[in-house]
């Protein structure tokens, strides 16, 4: 974990760039700060580097050293700086299209008099930035680093809370505060005098056919690559932890970083879950002991049913620059709290595995609109029954709705198909769900709550190799005889239990949290108490629950952006 920030101006002052990291003192203790010509930098525990003209921060971790030092005529013994550096040398702005890694990072190049800033392919690593009109730039792992320089404003967006009330995020540019914008994932950002340019260096549509001769070549592939992506994901300073909920996905994880582990004679893996005992619904205890019983773990347990998404709200708020759009993000803190407590520093998370993997779903569609009625009504029998939901429910979903025109919806009053819904093949869907602006905002809201703890998230399945490869893989390998994520299930043979390899649906936490939300709001100022009387008198539903939550969290975040505390 660490934080990078700087400025690129003609009225440069390096104090700036000290304030800036002295906002984000939580992210590092290690601070470098630089300056060469019109820029100034820095980091916390992260990359500062200057030679020949260029000067570098960056908050990086590269898993394909060994390729980019044989590229490159490197000897071993070189930095990551000095590798990103000749990277940027050799290929100029396609650098970051030959890395392999989560990275955030900026080059200040004086002979070329341009400012270069690249991101990972999913946001895992944050960057902000403000350009003040006169052709200079201010740039972040956090915006409470940007407003520490003089003239960047703060002044919220009523559009964008707006959209924030109505769930609305289309934008991956765009925040909360007017003026200063995200990179979007897979994206650079290059400026001239007098230029900037924004391009996009990697799309997960491009990415080739996967075919192989049996589903046993397909799953070893698989294989292969995901216990390389948590390997790389295993390096640095431990204690190791990873979040355990039982799905497929943190199971996955869990069990192959417990086997890396034990191969390397270090520490059990720290395991953290959440249970929710008065919640029997939401309980995933049997499941979560199945993985415990394989060994080599420590386990620690964390009661989310008694957990307030209130109680510590004022504490979340200092961590996050915006309102977080993460409902359950009450129950994240909990368990970060947790691993800091056990004196994890990183821990791994399987957040939106199945985005990564898909669960191929839009299969069923792609068979209907390929006139293979019968197969996609067979496929539709038999995921209801895997997920335990009515037929009539995922047919309406899969083979209906998706073909109903524009204009009946607009006639019906009905809600016009998110872009992924509109796609005609699984490929295309599940290239649109990896490239959504909830993933990088799910992501970041992820890295400020647990940086707030002190601990760096690492997320095995947001990883460039596994998405190049499930994105190219036949849609028959994502879904087959109902069995969502089919190849990942096949790849995790003999490394999972059964019971969690081939268990069907996954728990929702849907109604642990319309009960703390009921329960929370009971005893909390947020709402006029004549309206809280009145929601308390009808059944809530989970989308109520949604509602309620979303203004409170916004009322509170509003009544303190006059005062803002970042976390210590």
């Amino acid at each position: 974990m660490s934080a990078l920030a700087g400025v690129w101006s003609r009225r440069v002052d390096p104090r700036i760039v000290e304030n800036m990291l002295a906002a984000v003192a939580h992210r590092g203790q290690r601070v470098q700060t630089t300056q060469v010509g019109v820029t100034a930098m820095g980091a916390r525990d992260g990359l500062v580097h200057a030679t020949r003209g260029l000067v570098l921060v960056g908050d990086v971790r590269i898993d394909n050293r060994a390729e980019l030092l044989a590229a490159l005529r490197l000897p071993a013994t070189a930095t990551d700086a000095e590798l990103l550096l000749a990277a940027y040398e050799a290929w100029d702005t396609a650098c970051p299209a030959r890395l392999l890694g989560d990275f955030a990072f900026v080059i200040g190049d004086q002979v070329r008099h341009r400012l270069f800033c690249a991101r990972d392919p999913f946001g895992v690593k944050p960057f902000y930035y403000h350009s003040d009109g006169d052709g200079g730039l201010a740039f972040a792992t956090r915006i409470a680093s940007l407003f520490q320089v003089p003239g960047v404003p703060r002044e919220i967006d009523p559009d964008r809370t707006r959209g924030y009330l109505e769930a609305t995020f289309d934008d991956p540019a765009a925040t909360l505060y007017r003026g200063i914008h995200r990179l979007p994932p897979a994206h650079t950002l290059t400026l001239v005098p007098g230029m900037a340019r924004i391009q996009r260096y990697w799309h997960p549509a491009d990415a080739p056919d996967i075919r192989y001769a049996s589903d046993d070549d397909y799953a070893a592939a698989l294989r292969d690559i995901f216990v390389e992506a948590v390997r790389c994901r295993l390096g640095g300073a431990g204690p190791f932890g990873a979040l355990l909920s039982g799905g497929l996905d943190s199971s996955s994880i869990v069990s192959v970083a417990r086997l890396l582990l034990e191969q390397r004679g270090a520490a059990p893996l720290h395991t953290f879950s959440a249970t929710f005992e008065s919640v029997p619904e939401c309980d995933e205890r049997p499941f979560i002991q199945s993985i415990i019983a394989g060994g080599g773990v420590s386990a620690h347990f964390v009661a989310g049913d008694r957990l307030d998404p209130f109680d510590d709200l004022d504490h979340m708020l200092d961590a996050e620059d915006e309102v977080p759009c993460a409902p359950n993000l009450f129950v994240h803190w909990a368990l970060y709290r947790a691993a800091r407590e056990a004196g994890v520093c990183v821990l791994f998370d399987g957040l939106d595995g199945d985005t990564a993997i898909s669960h191929g779903v839009s299969h069923i569609t792609q068979l209907a609109r390929n006139g293979r009625i019968g197969r996609a009504g067979i496929e539709s029998v038999l995921l209801a029954r895997r997920l335990g939901q009515p037929v009539w429910t995922v047919m309406r979903r899969r083979m209906v709705a998706p073909f109903v025109p524009d204009f009946v919806r607009r006639a019906l009053g009905r809600p016009l198909p998110p872009a992924t819904a509109r796609a005609r093949t699984e490929r295309e869907d599940h290239a649109a769900r990896l490239t959504s602006p909830l993933v990088p905002m799910a992501l970041e809201i992820a890295d400020r709550a647990s940086a707030a703890w002190r601990i760096e998230a690492r997320y095995p399945f947001f990883d460039r190799r596994i998405a190049d490869f499930c994105i190219g893989l036949p849609p028959e390998q994502k879904l087959r005889d109902g069995w969502t994520r089919y190849i990942l299930r096949r790849a995790m043979d003999g490394i999972l239990p059964r019971s969690v390899q081939w268990r069907g649906g996954k728990s929702s936490l849907a109604p642990n949290f319309v009960r703390a939300v009921r329960h929370g709001l009971d005893r909390r100022p947020f709402m006029n108490p004549a309206d809280l009387r009145l929601c308390n008198e009808r059944r809530w539903s989970h989308a109520d629950a949604l509602a309620l939550w979303r203004h409170s969290s916004l009322h509170a975040w509003l009544s303190r952006q006059e005062q803002p505390t970042p976390p210590s």
